[in-house]
């Protein structure tokens, strides 16, 4: 007879164990669910803020008018390119637990930078999700994009 002795784990131990795992991916699953509209609304500010960014950098480079024009009940916006016509370069859609809450100082809700990367009319934009949190979206005279 060897001296050896070996544990193994029961079925039990392993039964209580998988219960554990079970109830923290529970909460985890529940606490990130009350988190999406803010991951949502942080996500679409961090894609417009880069969307505007990149109308100016093609308005600079290409040497052409670009911007974004915002539709506000249809929840989304579109990259164009203006020249002797309207090019649509990409279309965006907001997340569905984000909306525009206001766009301010924009007349017909779009920004357009010229070829020297400033913008025709300066302005705000304004995002809110289902939690009622919102972002808010400065466009300069110059052309800076920030956001608060």
């Amino acid at each position: 007879m060897s001296n050896n002795k070996y544990r193994a784990i029961t079925v039990i131990e392993m039964l209580v164990a998988i219960s554990i795992i079970a109830i923290l991916a529970s909460f985890i699953y529940i606490n990130l669910e009350n988190y999406q509209p803010t991951i949502d609304l942080n996500g679409a500010s961090r894609q417009l803020i880069t969307d505007l960014r990149y109308a100016q950098e093609l308005a600079v480079a290409q040497q052409v008018k670009h911007g974004i024009q915002f539709f506000v009940n249809e929840k989304k916006y579109q990259l164009i390119k203006y020249g002797e016509s309207e090019t649509i370069i990409k279309e965006v859609r907001l997340p569905d637990t984000v909306s525009f809450h206001l766009i301010e100082g924009l007349s017909l809700n779009r920004v357009r930078f010229n070829s020297y990367g400033a913008v025709e009319e300066s302005g705000k934009v304004v995002l809110i999700n289902d939690n009622s949190l919102q972002k808010t979206i400065y466009i300069r005279p110059s052309g800076f994009v920030e956001s608060e």
